[in-house]
């Protein structure tokens, strides 16, 4: 616990260092929405170099865990008392994701010899490696893990179910909270001269933001769009490595002139503003706040979203989805969509309704401001 005299509470927060956007995300909501009068301080799992976390969290008044150790290592009973040892000033942990699960393995060993401090463990759906969890070994290992923590927090009913059945937690200690986003933001009109390229009268755009990733089948996904009428735009913001090769494909099915990649944009809503479908990244990479935005911004979606994120858009709007969450494939759900101008709107007005009811930033950080409070004995 904090040292006597000190009344700021400081929380920990450990992930992983390659946390995804959901993760980096949540940290800020919490530290600006909860924590004004507390010390967050950012340890990584894998070492102990936060420098780039922490490139979006200092403004907010977040400092590196300095000496925290490692939490990844051999399972032995002197590593995991030097975690715990480490746990003793703080006065509430949150351990991100299973590269920090041996932080929740200490605290479960050690809580009640170090009077340690409560530790809730997070799990989110974009990080969540469905096939790494099949295996017994991880099931058995996070039922030890979490014996004594104070609660796992996870932002799907997917998961939460995990929680509760593979992991067998009781559902008292189950905490569903999900990603909570400005909703309100996603709500702007649309301003024609928003990105690089104008959006001309009579023109209909299929939009996506992403990371160019050479990984991704970026050459799929300009096959599927290639089905649309002539009217139809494809326009994918942002930037990284694959783009001259997606270029180059677009050049080889001469649709050059109908794909466009004006590069990053410093105003998310006004992109989506922009867009009448919105295109998941292909090969179910699609990211939390990405398909939040694009569903809080009223847009219907096409392409395939990983199982963990199929709760994102409305129940109609997954009857459109590719692959094994929805039916047909990409190229069937963009036509279908770009065909029916009335369907377009009735999905996308569902899926705003839908952000505003379950993915309002204000729920997320009311949750929390409970979850805080309660750790702390109401100092908050």
């Amino acid at each position: 616990m904090s040292e006597a005299g000190q009344n700021t509470p400081r929380i920990l927060h450990c992930l992983p260092a390659g946390a995804g956007d959901a993760t980096q995300h949540r940290i800020r909501e919490v530290i600006a929405g909860v924590g004004a009068r507390m010390r967050h301080e950012i340890a990584v799992a894998e070492g102990s170099d936060p420098a780039k976390l922490l490139e979006g969290l200092s403004a907010l008044g977040a400092r590196p865990g300095n000496g925290f150790p490692k939490v990844q290592g051999r399972f032995g009973p002197r590593r995991f008392a030097r975690l715990a040892k480490a746990m003793q000033p703080y006065d509430l942990l949150f351990s991100y994701g299973w590269p920090a699960i041996d932080l929740a393995m200490a605290h479960t060993l050690f809580r009640d010899s170090m009077a340690l401090p409560p530790l809730f463990h997070h799990e989110d759906a974009q990080c969540w490696d469905a096939r790494a969890e099949e295996g017994l070994r991880r099931k058995w290992y996070r039922r030890l893990a979490f014996g004594k923590v104070d609660g796992i927090v996870v932002d799907s009913a997917k998961l939460e179910a995990v929680a509760k059945n593979d992991w067998q937690q009781p559902q008292t200690r189950i905490h569903c909270i999900a990603t909570g986003i400005d909703t309100v933001a996603f709500s702007c009109h649309a301003r024609l001269d928003a990105l690089r390229v104008r959006k001309r009268e009579g023109e209909r755009w299929v939009g996506t933001i992403a990371v160019l990733d050479r990984n991704v089948d970026w050459n799929g996904l300009i096959e599927g769009f290639n089905a649309l009428p002539e009217q139809w735009q494809l326009v994918i913001v942002g930037e990284g490595s694959a783009r001259d090769a997606m270029l180059s494909a677009a050049a080889d099915l001469e649709i050059s002139h109908r794909v466009h990649l004006p590069g990053a944009v410093r105003d998310r809503a006004e992109a989506l503003a922009l867009f009448d479908i919105y295109l998941l990244s292909p090969g179910g990479t699609a990211q939390t706040l990405g398909v939040l935005e694009a569903v809080a911004a009223g847009l219907p979606l096409a392409g395939r979203l990983p199982a963990a994120l199929v709760d994102l858009p409305c129940d109609a709007n997954r009857e459109v989805l590719a692959g094994a969450n929805g039916k047909g494939d990409l190229a069937d759900g963009l036509t279908l969509l770009a065909e029916d101008i009335q369907l377009r709107r009735k999905l996308g007005e569902a899926n705003r309704e839908r952000a505003r009811a379950q993915f309002d930033r204000s729920q997320m950080v009311e949750r929390y401001r409970g979850l805080v409070a309660a750790a702390l004995g109401g100092k908050i």
